[in-house]
């Protein structure tokens, strides 16, 4: 019979409390936080439970459980990672392997050189949450004791197939959203479309027909699915136009204002409006920030067309011109020289850690260099954010930023002024970095008003400012750690570059606009992905080293494995070792890491010689004419959304792909059977094979092709 409380853990954690109420490990982690139902069952076994908070170097929220007999073990642990970012250094190292109850001898080990060759059973070593050091005398006795314990839970053989109760929805609190979003949607569909005015002239990508662009939405905060944002039956063109006029007409008559100088020059002349016929002063009024030092000329004809709701303004000169000239409003520099003035107050939710309240956490402004103790640093940030978003494009590219849509049904408003939007996602994704910022709509309008939390009444948190700048700049340097003697710093050190035949003062020999030693990296990378599991006769291959520990990238947040591959070409008799987390930074361009006392540097020409990569314009040896190719995207994903899986074969055959749990259990079977040359491409929803939702966590697509088996992993957030 299973001990009580078992049963309501999936395998993974069961395993951990086992080790743990056994004395074997006085203090456990899990890297994502447990459930409620999870976290009581964890209780009755009598082990205390906290949820530690930390960040990534980019602001990226990352939640670690922790749970021992002890309490005083878990109030260590707290004291000194909760709300920190993530680090990792010898001294980390020692303080959490004393307390996970490591051997001090392996513990001492890992540090001086980590992975060092042991002789463990590979078996062995997979079921340890430690790398075990070469003749080590304390391990032998510590297997036992693991085996059985992993016999007992970690098979998933005790997982109850039931669903908890608390991964069911809280009845009152969804029918509360649920009828909030019913009443906004009806809202919604009953808004009009704004009258037709004869001054109203339409724009291009004018999604809501409002005259507005969608760019000019996303600067503004409106919502471009609707043509009236705040319900008030005024569009929302006409009415920015409107308040707009009459911001600039006001600060024309009082002459001043605190933050805005106005200079006004009429003229002697007369101009008149093509639709309507009234006579206008061919003059201007020059606006000035003095906060900003922006500045905006303004035509007295552009504030006739703004009262009538129209953002472009069509016109003749009396007797001068023949024929109309029609001029657009620079509307995102309008709005920045008018903003002290020109917007209803929107009040910016308070951040922790944010000394003068502009919008970023004191640790941010560290890295962005600006003055955590006054200023107005955030709106001045979201403002340029904004410039960057507006200009991407909304379909997928492979080198360059875009953004893509997830639409839910529903809606949600803005808690602050009661705008309404979809309560569906943003997501900005960088190909280059492999990484991507996914936000919803109120986030989108929250950073049109100068800040990053967003509170509705569906979504509320916070749009990480540096994640998302990373994502937006997108040269590909969010993992990239330079190496020493590198004089054209293209990611290979001048003695490196000999090898693969390049010139040292040249960092991209093959004009491809990506550095040499970033595209070596990742091409090595891809190359090691596809390589069959071994041991092999004839061909190159890779054996794979798991453990059951997880490092938090601390660029990205994404959890790599802490074991590593060997790489080995048995015809040349060569190999080499690469770690998980090495890998991991291969991917996104570098062969260092920012750890590099626990992983070192990868030698690029080692990994060159054994996969057969030894030049910057081809693979040395024969390959096929079309490369395995798989891709999974947008990641992380929401079940909304849902994430497209892209595989490209190198000919016809038999393709397998499953989705697993981080516990190795089958959740999904997308495809098993034969393919055309062209390959597949297929979505995950988030659901297993009954149909029902899997929670939020890091989930593995595993493609087998003939003897090709290659794995990517994939985050789920709901």
């Amino acid at each position: 019979m299973s001990t009580p409380g078992f049963t309501r853990l999936d395998p993974e954690t069961a395993y951990l409390t086992s080790l743990t109420r056994s004395g074997l490990k006085p203090l456990s982690r899990k890297e994502k936080p447990l459930d409620s139902e999870a976290r009581r069952a964890v209780k009755r076994l009598g082990l205390n439970v906290e949820t530690i908070e930390r960040r990534t170097r980019l602001g990226r929220r990352v939640h670690e459980t922790v749970f021992a007999k002890k309490s005083r073990y878990v109030d260590l642990y707290r004291r000194r990672y909760h709300k920190t970012k993530l680090s990792d250094n010898p001294r980390d190292v020692k303080f959490q392997g004393r307390l996970f109850g490591y051997p001090s001898c392996c513990v001492e080990s890992f540090v001086q050189q980590p992975y060092a060759l042991n002789g463990l059973d590979p078996r062995d070593q997979g079921i340890l949450f430690h790398w075990a050091c070469p003749q080590c005398k304390v391990t032998p006795g510590l297997v036992n004791e693991y085996r059985r314990a992993a016999a007992i839970w970690g098979n998933g053989r005790v997982y109850h197939p039931n669903i908890p109760r608390s991964s069911r929805p809280n009845t009152s609190k969804v029918l509360g959203k649920i009828a909030a979003s019913l009443a906004l949607a009806a809202g919604t569909a009953a808004l009009a479309v704004p009258d037709y005015d004869p001054h109203f002239v339409y724009v291009s990508d004018d999604a809501d027909r409002d005259g507005l662009s969608v760019s000019e939405e996303m600067y503004l905060g409106s919502n471009w699915h609707v043509p009236d944002t705040d319900g008030d039956d005024v569009g929302d063109g006409k009415q920015l136009a409107a308040e707009m006029a009459s911001a600039m007409e006001d600060m024309v008559d009082w002459g001043w204002h605190p933050f805005i100088n106005v200079y006004p020059y009429p003229m002697l002349g007369l101009v008149f409006c093509d639709v309507c016929g009234e006579r206008i002063n061919m003059g201007y009024i020059d606006f000035e920030n003095t906060m900003n030092g922006l500045s905006i000329r303004v035509y007295y004809i552009d504030i006739h067309a703004m009262k009538k709701g129209c953002l472009t303004s069509s016109f003749q000169y009396d007797g001068t011109l023949n024929g109309g000239v029609r001029r657009w409003v620079d509307l995102g520099l309008l709005k920045r020289v008018l903003q002290p003035y020109l917007t209803t107050p929107h009040a910016i939710p308070a951040r922790a850690g944010d000394s003068d309240g502009d919008g970023l956490t004191d640790d941010e402004e560290a890295v962005l260099g600006t003055n955590p103790g006054g200023g107005d640093d955030g709106r001045e940030l979201t403002n340029d954010l904004l410039d960057l978003i507006t200009e991407l494009p909304r379909y997928e590219l492979d080198n360059k930023p875009y953004l893509i849509e997830h639409e839910m049904d529903g809606v949600e408003q803005c808690e602050i002024c009661g705008a309404t939007f979809n309560m569906g996602s943003v997501e900005v994704v960088s190909p280059r970095d492999g990484m991507s910022v996914t936000f919803p709509y109120i986030g989108l309008h929250m950073l049109a008003h100068g800040g990053f939390a967003y509170n509705g009444t569906t979504n509320d948190g916070v749009v990480l400012p540096l994640a998302l700048r990373t994502v937006l700049t997108s040269d590909g340097s969010a993992h990239w750690v330079s190496v020493a003697g590198d004089s054209d710093d293209d990611g290979l050190s001048d003695a490196e570059e000999a090898f693969f035949g390049l010139s040292p003062g040249n960092a991209d020999e093959d004009g491809t606009e990506w550095p040499d030693g970033r595209e070596l990296a990742q091409r090595m990378a891809a190359k090691i992905d596809v390589l069959p599991e071994g041991p092999l006769p004839g061909q190159t291959y890779v054996i794979h080293h798991h453990t059951r520990g997880y490092y938090d990238c601390l660029v990205c947040g994404e959890p790599v494995d802490m074991g590593y591959m060997e790489v080995i070409d048995p015809v040349a008799v060569k190999s080499v070792n690469v770690s998980y987390y090495n890998h991991h930074f291969m991917e996104h361009g570098s062969f260092s890491t920012d750890r590099d006392d626990i992983y070192p540097r990868v030698d690029p020409t080692l990994v060159g010689d054994v996969t057969g990569i030894t030049s910057i314009t081809g693979v040395a040896g024969s390959t096929p004419a079309k490369p395995f190719r798989f891709v999974n995207a947008p990641n992380p994903f929401n079940p909304a959304g849902g994430t497209w899986i892209s595989l490209g074969l190198p000919a016809s055959g038999r393709v397998e792909l499953n989705v697993y749990d981080v516990a190795g259990r089958l959740v999904r079977t997308l495809y098993d059977g034969e393919t055309q040359d062209a390959g597949l491409r297929l979505m995950w929803d988030g659901r297993d094979d009954s149909g029902d939702n899997v929670g939020s966590g890091v989930y593995f697509c595993r493609a087998r092709f003939g003897q090709v088996v290659v794995s990517r992993k994939m985050t789920l957030v709901r």
